[in-house]
């Protein structure tokens, strides 16, 4: 078995079996890029580290602090696998918790001799920005290009953004966001057909889509960084559609004056199918068998690659807002479209709707991401740092409050970081556009390493 060392705030993960693979750093830091044990006189320290399906510290990976340094050794078995770690600290002011994305220790850019994996550390139920210290981007971890409304695919620890609207209109640019060591990379190349305001989808370890004037599937290369190439979708589609992925298959519904539904994989297009009605701005949900389609237009509907689709009646008229779907992906609640009115599907794909829960802070301009464990965050808005928390009870949402953003955002981009963590960058308030970028954590702490 091979090994990690960690010594006072650096771990370090490096083969100790006699093996020359070089080391990899993982600094343990807050927001801000300090120790994040520096306050910890006495405290402790413990890590969780999984690799592939694989728990590596079932035995418990912890030690002592003390005056801020630690040592610790943890176990490691692979540079392939994809590794995840959470790190919990207490004995401080506050306990504070921290994961990073999956990522390969031998994996594609982690520029391991200039850059650490970086375990941002945070108290439970709070949002902070990022002011670490970053090799581009003026020293911290930003947007070149401040704007909103982008495109947002995930792959791994990268986040793709692109796309959307700064100071001076549509942007075409297309970002490239390092979760482990919190870097902007170099930026992708741009699609030489327009952008502007868009929307994002992760088809699969290889491809992301980004839909907006135009529309790319960013495709991973063996060597050099995803490079975009153009996928042809009805007319209307952009960023006026929603978008879903079901069964591995991409759909794009609706649009500006459109009832078409778009529907291809990464390399195969299918043949396109037909709304009950014409849809801008819809919000939409895959389910095991299709689509639920909520908006945009009269009513809902729920819809397949194949067959008639199917409308809802007894539906709010709405427009934007979120679908999200229960654990078992039975029940559904639309949210966001309709102001604090909210509903719930169930028996899908015969679907039957009745009411939801209110949603007392509803706002227009509010972002919002699905988490891994099924926590639907709603972030942000016009002139607002709220966010919103929707999680289930079995078959029923709850709606709640969460940790407040350092500063108002609307049209924020907002992904997954690791475990719970969210991650928020660019949007638009009062000043203007934004270029920052903040971690929020969720009050129960992490979720957990699957």
């Amino acid at each position: 078995m091979r090994a990690l060392r960690a010594l006072s705030s650096l771990l370090l993960l490096a083969a100790c079996d006699g093996s020359s693979n070089p080391g990899v750093r993982i600094e343990l830091v807050d927001p801000s890029g300090d120790n994040a044990a520096l306050d910890v006189i006495e405290g402790s320290l413990a890590v969780q580290v999984r690799q592939g399906d694989t728990s590596l510290c079932t035995e418990g990976c912890s030690t002592v602090i003390s005056g801020g340094d630690f040592e610790l050794t943890l176990p490691i078995e692979s540079f392939v696998d994809l590794t995840r770690l959470q790190g919990h600290i207490i004995g401080g002011p506050v306990e504070t918790w921290g994961a990073v994305p999956p990522f390969a220790i031998a994996g594609e850019f982690l520029e391991t001799a200039e850059l650490p994996v970086r375990l941002v550390m945070m108290a439970p139920g709070t949002c902070e920005p990022l002011t670490l210290f970053n090799v581009s981007t003026a020293g911290r971890p930003r947007l070149v290009e401040p704007r909103r409304d982008m495109a947002v695919a995930i792959r791994r620890n990268f986040a793709l953004l692109a796309g959307g609207r700064g100071d001076a209109g549509g942007s075409n640019r297309a970002d490239f966001f390092d979760q482990i060591v919190v870097e902007m990379r170099p930026p992708l190349d741009s699609p030489s057909g327009p952008l502007g305001p868009s929307r994002g989808l992760t088809l699969s370890e290889d491809a992301s889509l980004v839909v907006g004037e135009t529309t790319w599937v960013y495709e991973r290369q063996v060597q050099g960084p995803p490079a975009p190439a153009q996928v042809t979708v009805h007319e209307g589609a952009g960023f006026a559609s929603a978008l879903a992925l079901v069964n591995n298959t991409a759909a794009v519904i609706g649009g500006t004056d459109t009832d078409q539904v778009s529907w291809f994989t990464a390399r195969t297009p299918f043949p396109a199918t037909t709304l009950t009605t014409p849809r801008a701005f819809p919000a939409a949900a895959a389910g095991a068998e299709g689509v639920l389609v909520v908006g945009g237009g009269p009513g809902a509907e729920w819809i397949t690659i194949t067959g008639a689709p199917v409308f809802i009646d007894g539906v709010p008229d709405s427009v934007g807002g979120w679908v999200t779907a229960s654990p078992s992906g039975q029940t559904f609640l639309a949210i966001g479209g309709s102001g604090a009115v909210t509903t719930i599907f169930r028996g899908c794909p015969a679907c039957v709707a009745e009411p939801g829960p209110e949603w007392t802070r509803a706002r227009d301009g509010a972002s919002a991401v699905r988490t891994e464990a099924g926590v639907l965050w709603i972030v942000g808005g016009d002139d607002s740092a709220l966010v919103d928390l929707v999680r289930w009870e079995g078959e029923m949402p709850m709606v709640s409050p969460g940790p407040d953003l350092s500063q108002p955002r609307a049209g924020a981009a907002v992904a997954e970081h690791a475990s719970g963590v969210v991650f928020v960058v660019g949007g638009e308030n009062a000043e203007g556009m934004l270029a920052e970028a903040e971690l929020c954590t969720p009050a129960e702490g992490l979720d957990p390493l699957n």
